[in-house]
């Protein structure tokens, strides 16, 4: 549910207005609402995007782990986090020491990894005081920041920061898109009455249970 609010009206939008099942072929149709489109054509723009068969091929939890974290600085190639952060991240037990961390963390991420991420290797660098290992460090041959012309930097920077609100309404949702999808909305009546159809069977059901 999208819930929109000005000085004047507050209004809420469903974005799925109905789905079937098929049972016997086992699969799942939903349609969604059409002026609010714009919401799922954009909806990757602040979001890390990988290939799923690329993902698949990965054995250890800890490459997969890591695959995700290091897919957010594919344009940069370079990652530095503290020892202490990164056992977190990947949820390594405490019980290991940099020798365990070493063998059954590192190596595997280096290996299955080394694939995706050229030339990937890892710096460890020890605290200023002592012979801990404080950092480390993943560098690897970062990709090609290609922009589309269509949608240029520019243009990408002023979506991520519509995208970036973390509470349930979208900061996003500004006046002039929302006037837009509501010209649609209205006047597409025969769709809010299947959606009203589709709220007021959803409330009987949970009432009667």
């Amino acid at each position: 549910t999208i819930r929109y609010e000005d000085d004047e009206v507050i209004e809420r939008f469903i974005l799925f207005n109905h789905y079937r099942i098929h049972k016997k072929d086992q699969y799942l149709e939903i349609s969604t609402s059409p002026n609010l489109k714009h919401i799922l054509n954009s909806i990757t723009s602040n979001f890390t995007k990988f290939e799923l068969k690329e993902m698949t091929n990965l054995k250890s939890t800890y490459s997969k782990n890591m695959f995700r974290i290091l897919k957010q600085y594919k344009h940069t190639g370079y990652m530095k986090i503290k020892i202490d952060d990164f056992r977190e991240r990947l949820d390594i037990p405490k019980s290991y020491r940099m020798t365990d961390i070493n063998k059954n963390v590192l190596k595997p991420i280096v290996t299955e990894l080394n694939t995706i991420f050229n030339n990937l290797h890892i710096n460890k660098i020890k605290a200023k005081k002592g012979r801990k290992i404080e950092w480390l460090e993943f560098i690897f041959d970062a990709e090609k920041c290609i922009h589309s012309k269509r949608k240029p930097e520019r243009q990408d920077k002023i979506m991520s920061k519509r995208y970036s609100s973390r509470e349930k309404t979208p900061k996003w949702l500004e006046k002039k898109e929302y006037t837009q999808s509501h010209k649609i909305y209205n006047e597409d009546t025969k769709l809010r009455q299947d959606r009203e159809a589709f709220q007021r069977q959803l409330k009987e059901k949970w009432e009667n249970k």
